[in-house]
């Protein structure tokens, strides 16, 4: 299935995705396709990772994808997990002391 990733250029090999098309459905049909990348498939997205977003980037010459890894603040229910999971461990840490 073909599509057109299209966004911002970063150098003569590497694009920074911000759009994906797909050029098998009718109202696509007209696209100019010069303006971005033509690929057969888009790349999988790496699991996810709390407190970690991706850059997603194609070459444009090669039309090799990749995803790189950035830094970013914590969702809300990422913060209740950390949350829930450190009272656990304290929890567990307070059990184990009574028991010795």
């Amino acid at each position: 299935m073909s599509k057109l990733l299209r966004g911002s250029v970063i150098s003569d090999e590497k694009l920074f995705v911000e759009i994906i098309y797909n050029l098998e459905v009718p109202e696509n049909a007209g696209l100019d396709t010069s303006i971005g990348v033509v690929v057969e498939q888009e790349a999988s997205f790496p699991d996810p990772q709390i407190g970690k977003g991706y850059y997603w980037y194609v070459n444009p010459k090669t039309k090799e994808q990749w995803f790189e890894a950035y830094d970013r603040p914590l969702t809300p229910e990422e913060l209740a997990q950390q949350q829930a999971d450190t009272q656990a461990q304290i929890l567990m840490t307070l059990v184990a002391n009574n028991l010795m």
